[in-house]
């Protein structure tokens, strides 16, 4: 039960971050779409 739970909160946490880069891209300026990449890439 445990590790549904954990499952459950980091797949909420890993989808609300993807859609607020995702909006971040899409409603930012094409000159600032270039920042979350370089972040994902440094992340990654």
């Amino acid at each position: 039960m445990l590790e549904l739970l954990l499952v459950g909160c980091s797949s909420v946490v890993v989808l609300l971050h993807g859609a607020s880069l995702f909006l971040r891209a899409l409603f930012a300026p094409r000159h600032a779409v270039a920042r979350p990449i370089s972040f994902l890439g440094f992340v990654a």
